[in-house]
């Protein structure tokens, strides 16, 4: 069973996580210049967080499926 050497979609969904964690923290941002976020650091560190987390979840699951480390082994009967 061949594998893929093709990496290209694992750097593109990691794009989309950083674009999705910059466009959180520029929402953010505008929500405190308009007087409803009172707390804008720690609204930074916990919108980073959650997309360094959630990330790193895709990112597991994506790579544990890009090159399995165990195959099924497919059982014959020969009664």
């Amino acid at each position: 069973m061949g594998y893929s050497t093709n990496s290209g979609p694992f750097w593109v969904g990691s794009l989309i996580f950083i674009a999705i964690a910059v466009i959180a923290c520029f929402a953010s941002s505008a929500l405190a210049k308009a007087g409803r976020n009172q707390y804008l650091g720690l609204t930074y560190v916990m919108i980073t967080m959650s997309a360094v987390c959630m990330w790193m979840l895709w990112g597991m699951a994506w790579l544990m499926q890009w090159h399995p480390l165990i195959y099924p082994i497919r059982e014959t009967n020969t009664d």
